[in-house]
């Protein structure tokens, strides 16, 4: 392997960042190693800054891995006295097919490629494939790296050996075929990356119903947030509350001031801003002032752009300009357990926190705080906004709690059986679809802009489609 990444502090066109880093190692002509940034990346994780960690390390893996294919392949050419134009043209291919299909051979034989990778899913090699095209679409675009391909970007830092020349005709002809795409017309959909007949994967409709069991939603609610001593995490809880009864994405209760918190005859009335763009009323001056500019007299920044452990996500909702409504789930008694929750964080929890607070450590508007006792160093002091990091490790503490007063259910931490906070919100969704509701109203109380958006937290399980059919009267269509 010729590349390593590493999330790391970094300094960046005169901002400090908080990103995954590729690293490009190569040999030296004395028998050593150079490691060295690769300094391209960075200029693209700068112009896409507001982009998930997530995302920018599934780009640094798929620069790294397309570094090592590429090194691989033309070091395995170098036998020959010319790279023929079909060769060079299928370096991209055969990192398409490499990445999907893996290099190893049947019976433990030798990988004449010397990488040794494994087949992938069809979902991660579409990923990476994507990663890169959308590198490479940049590369061929920015004023900083035009005339330079991906493959000579990355190799030129180590270039010193023979294969130079030769390097550079490879990359001279990739970067004529690498729009491989650029045959079809403009009115067809184009797929994700270069390679939609190697690694093809619907994200949609192949994706699976992963859904908290609702058998077993209430005694999380009521019982997981309550360690063995009886203390109650409230911010923790509260948050899991807004994902189940409100249908929240899993970093959108970060992003909450305590005022957007209202109640309006005893009823809890909660509001979704933009992050950034979403107006806020200064207290000093009584005009409506940006949540960027409300954030910097805190000295902190909007939660989507910090790149510190106070980073939480956001996806643009709709109506989040002007404030978007949370819509609670029609269950009474959960809706007056939010309620209460809500009332009593607001008014008694919060505030005595706030006042224990050492009076140099600064207030803030954000209504969730760390609970400091149940927190490790990840979550900061008690007072501090409350981390989406502190809500995991809380929220998993919560699943091994309501494992263990359902010791024979399969109550796993895992995606797939819908424990994790987003499966509440798929708990939230196919609810509404149980009621019978017409899209367009799940479309707003799910905050989607388009209403096809919802259809994989409306999917029914194969379960639920036995049940309906066998409810169905025989010959009745």
């Amino acid at each position: 392997m010729h590349y390593l990444v590493s999330r790391r502090h970094v300094r960046w066109r005169g901002h400090w960042f908080d990103w995954p880093i590729l690293y490009v190692v190569t040999p030296s002509e004395n028998a050593s190693i150079s490691v060295e940034i690769f300094k391209p990346l960075l200029d693209y994780f700068f112009d896409y800054s507001s982009r998930s960690q997530e995302w920018m390390r599934e780009t640094a893996v798929a620069f790294g891995l397309f570094f090592d294919y590429s090194r691989q392949y033309i070091s395995r050419s170098s036998s020959s006295n010319a790279i023929d134009d079909y060769a060079e043209a299928q370096i991209l291919k055969g990192y398409a097919h490499a990445i999907t299909h893996g290099t190893c051979l049947p019976n433990s034989r030798p990988d004449p490629t010397g990488l040794y990778w494994p087949r992938r899913s069809a979902a991660r090699a579409d990923c990476y494939l994507s990663r890169l095209t959308s590198a490479l679409v940049y590369l061929d675009a920015s004023p900083l790296h035009k005339g330079r391909t991906l493959i000579e970007l990355l190799l030129e830092q180590a270039s010193t050996d023979p294969l130079s020349a030769r390097r550079r005709k490879t990359e001279t002809r990739i970067r004529g075929d690498k729009k491989l795409l650029s045959h079809l017309p403009t009115s067809i959909r184009r797929p994700r990356h270069f390679a939609p007949g190697v690694a093809k994967y619907d994200a949609v409709n192949d994706r699976p119903v992963y859904s908290f069991p609702s058998q077993y939603a209430a005694d999380f609610l009521d019982y997981g947030f309550i360690n063995s001593r009886g203390e109650v995490n409230h911010s923790a809880q509260l948050a899991a509350h807004m994902t189940f009864i409100g249908g929240l994405r899993k970093s959108e209760p970060f992003h909450l001031y305590v005022s957007d918190v209202q109640f309006l005859d005893r009823e809890p009335v909660v509001f979704l801003h933009n992050p950034v763009q979403g107006t806020v009323r200064d207290s000093q001056s009584g005009k409506l002032i940006t949540r960027y500019e409300h954030l910097r007299k805190f000295g902190l920044m909007p939660r989507n752009l910090s790149t510190d452990r106070l980073h939480a996500g956001w996806k643009s909702i709709a109506d989040d300009s002007f404030g978007a409504v949370v819509h609670w789930l029609p269950i009474p008694e959960l809706v007056e357990r939010t309620r209460l929750l809500l009332l009593e964080y607001v008014s008694r929890i919060r505030p005595a926190v706030m006042r224990s607070r050492s009076p140099h450590l600064k207030d803030h508007p954000f209504l969730l705080i760390s609970p400091g006792r149940f927190t490790t160093g990840s979550g900061g002091a008690a007072g501090d906004p409350y981390s989406l990091s502190a809500f995991d490790e809380h929220w998993k503490a919560a699943i091994r709690r309501l494992q263990r007063l359902h010791p024979y259910a399969d109550l796993r931490h895992i995606k797939s059986l819908g424990t994790t906070p987003h499966g509440a919100r798929h708990f939230y969704g196919r609810y509404l679809r149980s009621l019978g509701l017409p899209r367009e109203v799940i479309q707003r109380c799910m905050h989607h802009r388009s209403p096809l958006s919802q259809d994989v937290y409306t999917a029914l399980s194969v379960n639920e489609i036995d049940d309906m059919l066998r409810c169905t009267p025989t010959g009745v269509l």
